[in-house]
C-alpha cells in the first residue's frame, strides 16, 4: 500500500466541538482518579461523583476544578446535586462554550 492509497482510504471524523467538550467532560468526571498514568489528579470517579460518598459542597468544588483544570474550552456556571434516593444522586453542570459563548448543560446519573 502506496502514501496515496492510504490517504485517500483514510478519512478521521471531526466531532462537533460541543459534542466533543461533553464527551470530554464524561471522561474527565468518570474517570477514576489514579486511573490515569502519571495523571494522579485527574479524574473524579462515578461512584465517588454519583454514589453519594461526597457531600454536595464538596461535590460542586470538585466538578468545578477538575473541569478547570482538564476542560479549557468551557467554563462552568453552576454545579448542581440532586440527591435521587440514598447513595444515588444526579449532578447537573451549567458551562459556557469559550469559543462560541454557547452556554450548554450536561447531566450525568439521571
Amino acid at each position: 500500500m502506496n502514501d496515496k492509497t492510504l490517504s485517500s482510504t483514510v478519512r478521521l471524523r471531526r466531532r462537533p466541538l460541543g459534542e466533543s467538550i461533553r464527551q470530554n467532560m464524561r471522561i474527565i468526571l468518570l474517570t477514576a482518579r489514579g486511573e490515569v498514568p502519571f495523571r494522579p489528579r485527574f479524574g473524579l470517579g462515578a461512584e465517588r461523583l454519583l454514589g453519594g460518598g461526597m457531600q454536595q459542597l464538596d461535590v460542586a468544588y470538585e466538578v468545578a476544578d477538575q473541569l478547570a483544570r482538564y476542560e479549557k474550552r468551557i467554563r462552568v456556571r453552576q454545579v448542581v446535586t440532586t440527591e435521587l434516593e440514598p447513595g444515588r444522586r444526579c449532578v447537573t453542570i451549567r458551562y459556557e462554550i469559550l469559543d462560541t459563548a454557547e452556554s450548554q448543560t450536561l447531566t450525568l446519573g439521571n
